[in-house]
């Protein structure tokens, strides 16, 4: 791949922190093509170990290989598209955003406790800024 990414973890915990996790790198030029941004990365990262989610290849699926939009879904900001074969990448407005962080805290405890549960299962919310500024939110 000819992509680099840049990771660290932190221990920013609380509902609506964030962390400025690493930015991927074009191989050739060695500048960064965005910023990725993990919010509430600890709790995320127990849930990825819960569920067997090997981290470097979950950053790697989500930063350097291009998303594809899956059939029905319109716009952007609304869409669901694959990252590569294996997650589902769901962006999000604003409501639907801070919703999710209100939530995360019961959504993990549950989560431990019905491991089988139905409920999809999120590893991560993440912001992803272009270099044109522009910022795309998403699960």
């Amino acid at each position: 791949e000819n992509c680099l990414v840049d990771v660290q973890y932190s221990n920013a915990n609380e509902v609506g922190r964030k962390k400025v996790c690493g930015r991927c790198m074009d191989g050739q030029k060695k500048n960064g093509v965005f910023r990725f941004i993990h919010y509430v990365p600890d709790t995320f990262y127990l849930l990825r170990k819960q569920f067997d989610v090997e981290m470097d290849e979950y950053y790697r699926t989500l930063c350097c290989t291009r998303w594809t939009r899956r059939a029905g879904t319109e716009g952007e900001r609304k869409g669901v598209w694959n990252a590569g074969t294996k997650y589902v990448v769901k962006c999000l407005n604003e409501h639907q955003f801070r919703t999710l962080q209100k939530i995360l805290w019961d959504y993990s405890q549950y989560m431990k406790t019905n491991p089988l549960s139905l409920l999809p299962k999120i590893y991560g919310l993440h912001c992803i800024t272009l270099r044109n500024k522009k910022k795309i939110k998403f699960a």
